[in-house]
């Protein structure tokens, strides 16, 4: 696997191996990863995004598991938070998270261009999947306790209906994403 950079490698039942490594994302801070990959062909990628204050190991018997499925699980330790870069558990902008998260999406995809692509998120790295959604294909996620809101207000069926359909036509469009989350009253808590 070429995203094995030498740093650390380990074995589990010999069914799969973890590799870490680590980009440097556009505000040139060190961004840890993590890389479970299975010894036989991958047929699904799956992203795990932590929470607020968490780091990626946290998910390691989760990436185990979906490794035993099939799945080439990656993950990184947002800016702030494990072995990352960045004071402590501060976000200036859930953003600079979805483009490092995007960052390390197309890092993966050189090497599995064709793979299915899932979405985990907890808390924090919920609202990254949500947002991450907008921008990249996805074919499903798993949302635990994502941080978001909505006001129910402003997502009536009619809000809720015409932004699902608007979403279809213009998938990746940031100022859509915006205006959608706006319709559906949702906000980063």
């Amino acid at each position: 696997m070429s995203m094995n950079s030498g740093h650390s490698r380990r074995t589990f039942g010999g069914d799969s191996m973890l590799f870490e490594d680590h980009f440097r994302n556009l505000r040139n801070q060190k961004i840890a990863c993590y890389y479970w990959e299975p010894t036989e062909e991958p047929r699904a990628l799956l992203l795990i995004s932590h929470g607020m204050t968490e780091h990626t190991m946290v998910y390691d018997d989760i990436a185990q598991e979906m490794v035993q499925k099939g799945f080439f699980v990656f993950g990184h330790d947002h800016v702030g938070h494990g072995r990352s870069d960045g004071p402590r558990a501060l976000i200036n902008d859930v953003h600079e998270l979805v483009e490092d998260s995007l960052m390390h999406i197309q890092r993966i995809r050189k090497q599995y261009p064709n793979l299915p692509l899932f979405l985990c998120g907890h808390s924090m790295g919920g609202a990254v999947a949500v947002f991450l959604a907008f921008q990249v294909p996805v074919n499903g996620m798993a949302l635990i306790a994502p941080a978001l809101a909505v006001n129910p207000e402003t997502a009536t069926f009619f809000t809720v209906t015409v932004s699902k359909l608007m979403s279809k036509f213009f998938h990746g469009s940031r100022w859509l994403q915006r205006i959608i989350l706006l319709q559906l009253g949702i906000k980063i808590l």
